[in-house]
């Protein structure tokens, strides 16, 4: 049985039955058969009614397998297909599912237009019903297959925080009145309260240091809320001194536990809550302005300045200021992520100093979840360390506790009595091999010489001890089942040197991290490019365009090879679909960054103008 001749219909089925017609006058085709596919129609010619009737008993047979089978095709493709519950699809697939951009219009006449996922089965973008305009939404399929909306927490219809909202968030809140120059906030004092000022005037000053005079940077009047970036966690002390500026100051005033409490409830609430919070951190981020080229320039000739200590010694101190950021660089999306201390690889696992590293190389440990990061061979030690986005791991295998080493090819594994290491991607495996085998052998040795081997757990003395806190009242934070899940989207991208990461003007609505090596920071300017500064393993950027949907303000270039993991919009929207509550988290996860990056500017900026008065003083 073979198929003679097949006709693709992409309009109707009598134009093709006219065009068959005339390929009948100069060939033996007598006989056809109409097929209706998801994308076209099909129309297929034959000689005899034999090959017809035999045709459609082997393609009939096809169909009922096909049918049974539970695995989809595998693939992408474009393409049109009316289910038999869903309605008619037009638009991209994925092993069988909706993918990406397609519009559905299901048999009662709504229509989805947007974005797909085929392993979550949801999407998001506009919805529209005959007796409703388009407005924005997001939908999953149901139990019966149908896809139907879901609207329980309205993340894409409300995603501004609202009057409405406030009204919540200060429901059960108590009203206090305060007379004239009482601090209700103070600098550099945690804040445990959310105010929303009433009545009266508040006043809002400032001091280079908590202790230093202050001076007043502005009046607020009704109505206005302060303390609402305390929510954040990285947040635990004031920058600047609230205080009552008026005879009688009324103000409603909530707890943050109480707060933390009602945003778990109501995870709607919570992602706009802290969506709220980064944004309100992004503008302050963009507005803060560093000192000019020429402040700078006179700040690094004037970098020795004599200091008297409190005991009446002098000290030159001759380390170079820390460089406050320039108004370009306040503006640039990307920013740096600088570490508080430098750590040595034995202080990074809480080992002795006298642990001596003797490779360090990168590659992934695979396990539910592939982790990229680093692999440091010390000489009683094999650790691993990955940081991507917010989920870390740390691991340390003590040498003289292993009972097995393999490896094939790039991918090493480790065994002790209690676990298996899988490491995979691994550079110079075989040298990472035949060392961490020679350290082994030596420890057996060793060992059954009847040497004693001192066991290098973990100095958790040095380790920062934490409060217990009950679930209501501990912050909002991104948890280690959720990393899980956003990074299993995550995406991870290789650059080489001088290759373009993320193009200056180009639209970016991805959060990127560097996973390895070290790109460095471009602006165009009047006098041409300008290279702003560079950043290593660990930073992260791109946030800043993915909360407001903007455009790269700078360009991102690699500067030899590089590794960067990638989390796209949409596949955190569709996440946050799927798991309500974890887009409240993962804004408040962002929100932190920038809290902790305001931070850093601030403390930049305050370094330069202490020193800046040290300098007025001695003239």
């Amino acid at each position: 049985m073979s198929v003679l001749w097949v006709h693709q219909d992409d309009e109707k089925h009598e134009t093709v039955m006219r065009q068959l017609e005339k390929e009948e006058a100069e060939t033996d085709f007598k006989f056809s058969l109409l097929l209706e596919g998801p994308q076209s129609n099909w129309l297929v010619g034959f000689r005899t009614v034999g090959d017809r009737l035999n045709w459609k008993e082997s393609l009939t047979k096809a169909m009922r397998a096909a049918g049974k089978c539970k695995d989809p095709v595998k693939g992408t493709r474009t393409g049109r297909y009316d289910f038999s519950v869903k309605g008619r699809y037009e638009g991209r697939w994925k092993d069988g599912w909706m993918h990406k951009d397609g519009t559905l219009v299901t048999p009662n006449g709504t229509k989805f237009v947007g974005r797909w996922h085929c392993k979550h089965r949801c999407g998001f973008g506009t919805v529209e019903t005959p007796t409703s305009s388009a407005r924005q939404t997001a939908w999953q399929e149901g139990s019966d297959g149908q896809i139907v909306l879901y609207e329980k927490f309205k993340f894409w219809e409300n995603t501004e925080l609202r009057e409405l909202d406030w009204q919540m968030i200060l429901t059960g809140a108590t009203v206090e009145t305060k007379e004239k120059d009482v601090e209700i906030i103070t600098q550099g004092k945690a804040n445990t309260h959310l105010y929303k000022l009433l009545e009266g005037t508040l006043r809002i000053e400032k001091g280079l240091t908590p202790t230093s005079p202050k001076v007043v940077l502005t009046t607020l009047n009704p109505p206005v809320i302060l303390g609402d970036t305390s929510v954040i966690a990285s947040i635990n002390q004031a920058t600047a001194s609230v205080i009552a500026h008026t005879s009688l100051v009324k103000l409603q005033v909530i707890s943050i536990s109480i707060l933390n409490t009602l945003l778990r409830s109501d995870p709607g609430l919570s992602m706009r809550f802290f969506r709220a919070m980064a944004l309100k951190l992004r503008a302050q981020l963009l507005r803060l302005h560093g000192p000019t080229k020429e402040e700078l320039k006179e700040d690094d000739d004037d970098s020795s300045i004599t200091d008297t200590s409190e005991e009446g010694g002098n000290s030159k101190r001759t380390k170079a200021p820390a460089k406050a950021l320039s108004e370009t660089q306040a503006q640039s999306s990307p920013p740096i992520q600088q570490k508080s201390q430098h750590e040595s690889p034995a202080q990074k696992f809480h080992l002795p100093e006298s642990e001596v590293m003797l490779k360090l190389v990168e590659c992934t440990m695979k396990g539910v979840m592939k982790k990229l990061g680093r692999l440091y061979i010390f000489s009683n030690n094999v650790c691993f360390d990955s940081h991507v986005f917010g989920s870390s791991t740390k691991i340390v295998i003590e040498i003289f506790k292993i009972t097995d080493i393999q490896q094939k090819k790039d991918i090493l594994e480790i065994k002790t009595n209690k676990q298996k290491y899988l490491f995979s991607q691994v550079q110079e495996p075989e040298t990472v091999f035949k060392l961490l085998n020679s350290l082994w052998t030596e420890t057996r040795t060793r060992i059954q010489k009847g040497d004693k081997v001192n066991s290098q757990k973990l100095d958790k003395k040095s380790m920062a001890s934490q409060t217990s806190l009950s679930t209501d009242s501990k912050p909002i934070e991104m948890e280690a089942e959720d990393w899980g899940m956003v990074l299993k989207d995550a995406k991870y991208k290789e650059y080489q040197n001088n290759e373009v990461v993320l193009k200056e003007g180009a639209s970016s609505t991805s959060i990127f991290q560097i996973v390895s090596g070290r790109v460095c920071i471009q602006k165009q300017t009047a006098d041409g490019i300008k290279k702003l500064g560079t950043m290593e393993s660990e930073a992260l950027f791109g946030e800043m365009s993915f909360l407001a949907s903007g455009c790269a303000t700078a360009s991102i270039i690699a500067e030899g090879r590089v590794k960067i993991a990638v989390l796209e919009q949409t596949a955190l929207y569709m996440l946050f679909v799927k798991n309500p509550h974890l887009a409240g988290r993962f804004y408040s996860y962002l929100a932190n960054i920038l809290a902790l990056r305001l931070s850093e500017r601030e403390l930049q900026i305050q370094k330069y103008e202490i020193r800046k008065e040290k300098r007025k003083q001695r003239t």
